[in-house]
Formats: C-alpha cells, sequence, structure tokens
C-alpha cells in the first residue's frame, strides 16, 4: 500500500451561475447551487457550505487510507481468531460481496449508496430474505469494526448502520420458507446410498437432536462413557458466548456407532473428513452437500442437515413437551438456576434412549 500524495487543500469560490441567475460552488467535482445571486442570504449559504466541507476533509485527513479490499482482509483475520469456522466462513463470502462492489474503492469513500447496491444485487440474484439481511448485518458487523482503525468517517459508519432490513412484504424478494422436518421414511430411503460417517451422522441428529456443527465437531475426548447414557460437552459451542452451558445426551442406540470413532488421538474429530488426517472434519457444506448428492441418488426430494434437527425436535416435542425439546436442543435459558440441573440432565437421559 503506497502512501498517497497530500495536496494543499484549497478554498473553492463563490461563483454566479448566469443562466439560473443563482450561487454556484463545486466541491470535489460536484456542483452545488444557492440562493439567487444578489439574495442577502447568498453570503452565509456559503460560508455555512464552506465549514462543512472543511469539517468533513479535517475529518478525512484523520483517517487512515486502506482499500476496501484490504479492509476485509484485515477483517477476516481479526473474525478467524475470534468466530467459529461456519462464522469465518459466512463473514468472507458477506466481504466476498463487498469487495465485488467496492474493493478497489478507499474505505473512506465506501457510503450507504455502495451497501443498498450489494443488497439490490443479492436481490436480483434470487436469494431470500433472511440470507440478505443476515449478508448485510456482517456487512454492518465489518463497518463497526472499521471504526476502532479510523477507516471511515464516524458520520458513514452510522449512516450504513442505520440501513433497516428488507421487509416481509418487499415485492422483489423472494420469502424465507420456514425451515420443516424430513420424514423418516425419506431418510432411510436415502441411508443406503451414504458413505458410513455420512449416515453415522444422521443417525447421531435424529437419536440426540444435536446441531449439525455439533456433530461433525464432535470429539471422542470430550465425551462421558461412564453411564448408560453417554454425555457428550463440546468445548466450544453456539450459546457459549452467553454462559450457557451444552450438554448432548446419547442413547443405547447412539453408543454403537460411537463405539467404533472413540480411537481417535487428542483433538481429534469422530467424523474424519479426510482419512489420512485425523484433524480433519467435516464442514456443514460438505455435510449438506453429501446429503444431497445421496437425495439424487435415491431420486428422493433433498433436505438439509438442519432439517433432521427438526424431525427429531417434533418428535420430541410431541412426547415430552417444550422442556423436554429445549433440553434436547440446547435452548435452554441463561436464568436456569443450578438446583435443577440434575433433574434436568436425567430427563435428558431418559429422552436420549426412547429416541434411541
Amino acid at each position: 500500500m503506497h502512501p498517497r500524495k497530500k495536496h494543499q487543500l484549497k478554498i473553492p469560490k463563490l461563483r454566479h451561475q448566469k443562466s439560473r441567475n443563482c450561487c454556484v460552488v463545486r466541491l470535489d467535482g460536484k456542483d452545488h447551487y444557492g440562493p439567487k445571486w444578489n439574495a442577502g442570504d447568498a453570503e452565509s449559504w456559503y460560508q455555512q457550505l464552506i465549514s462543512d466541507y472543511l469539517h468533513r476533509q479535517q475529518a478525512l485527513a484523520r483517517l487512515t487510507i486502506v482499500s476496501v479490499r484490504d479492509m476485509t482482509l484485515q477483517f477476516l483475520e481479526y473474525s478467524k481468531a475470534r468466530h467459529k469456522p461456519e462464522t469465518s466462513s459466512n463473514y468472507a463470502r458477506a466481504c466476498r460481496y463487498l469487495c465485488d462492489v467496492a474493493g478497489d474503492l478507499d474505505a473512506c469513500q465506501l457510503t450507504l449508496a455502495h451497501i443498498e447496491s450489494l443488497r439490490d444485487i443479492r436481490i436480483a440474484a434470487g436469494n431470500r430474505r433472511k440470507y440478505i439481511n443476515d449478508m448485510v448485518g456482517r456487512v454492518k458487523q465489518l463497518i463497526k469494526w472499521s471504526q476502532r482503525y479510523m477507516y471511515m468517517t464516524s458520520e458513514t459508519v452510522a449512516s450504513i448502520l442505520a440501513l433497516e432490513p428488507i421487509s416481509a412484504n418487499h415485492p422483489f424478494v423472494t420469502p424465507s420458507e420456514p425451515v420443516r422436518p424430513v420424514s423418516v421414511d425419506l431418510i432411510n430411503q436415502v441411508l443406503p446410498h451414504l458413505n458410513d460417517n455420512v449416515g453415522a451422522m444422521i443417525r447421531l441428529q435424529l437419536y440426540s437432536g444435536a446441531r449439525p456443527g455439533e456433530i461433525i465437531r464432535l470429539k471422542p475426548e470430550r465425551m462421558d462413557t461412564s453411564d448408560d447414557v453417554w454425555i457428550y460437552r463440546p468445548d466450544s459451542h453456539k450459546t457459549d458466548s452467553y454462559g450457557h452451558i451444552r450438554q448432548i445426551a446419547f442413547g443405547p442406540k447412539s453408543i454403537p456407532i460411537l463405539e467404533t470413532r472413540m480411537d481417535r488421538p487428542a483433538g481429534g474429530y469422530a467424523f474424519n473428513s479426510d482419512r489420512q488426517d485425523p484433524a480433519s472434519c467435516y464442514s456443514k457444506d460438505t455435510y449438506g452437500r453429501a446429503i444431497r448428492r445421496g437425495c439424487e441418488r435415491a431420486g428422493v426430494s433433498r433436505f438439509t442437515p438442519h432439517q433432521l434437527r427438526h424431525t427429531a425436535a417434533t418428535f420430541i416435542q410431541q412426547q415430552y413437551g417444550i422442556t423436554g425439546a429445549q433440553l434436547m436442543l440446547g435452548h435452554s435459558s441463561p436464568k436456569t438456576t443450578a438446583i435443577y440441573a440434575q433433574q434436568n440432565l436425567t430427563l435428558q437421559k431418559t429422552i436420549a434412549q426412547a429416541l434411541s
């Protein structure tokens, strides 16, 4: 990144626009028209315009000049150190979209119009409302992060952060459909067309109600095997930043699946995406892609890993109510007191046995 040559700031003059008989001042290549040339307030208008202009120029002079592309690269390094792999991947996708629109601009030149343009491109691409709102939300996080390095003026940051999400009744946006459970019969048709790892992960999701990310990153060393129902406590999970404790119970049908995968080295994953590398694991994308290909081979409609969780949730809620579903799915409130911890774990074990 080469240093920029600084030029002395020149105060633009007040000029007479004869065809309109009004005041005009050219700032950064753009004409600003004011009152009539001989009007009494012409001079005060000019002074206010120049004052605002100088204020903006002084704010820009304090900024660190960096391109939008370089800014996103710095943010992604920060994201990798702070966030989980799936979250970092989502941020990387949002940064790519932003760079497609304004990657070659200086960060200080980025405006609300560029973010709106980015959003319009995703709408034209047919992305669903929730996807677009989530993506713009991640761009906003990038913009908010940029304040600490003085890449953008506070006014620009405030205008971008004030951008409202797309409403549900937007005429040109594909509405987001709710995630629906998938039938067990359909799952059974697909299982013969999947490899052992993917088939095992599907079964564990159905038997436990775990999130896809919790299954693909399951580490045997975190498993408590001292009881008839095994309890898995992941080292990190979706809600750990809120102080939640996540416990996943595996019953009699899950345990044989896990027993054959308990011999992993320290830090190894139960389901290796690469047999030569014990430290490798599936990602949500590769897991979902494997299921889609199995569906295509079976000649049935596609389903996603998250739908498997909804299938388990539907059964649990029907049989054990909302409390049982909250326990198994990890939706318990952080306000839950330690008094109920053992009672909840006992119910969780009972449900895990029933699911099997």
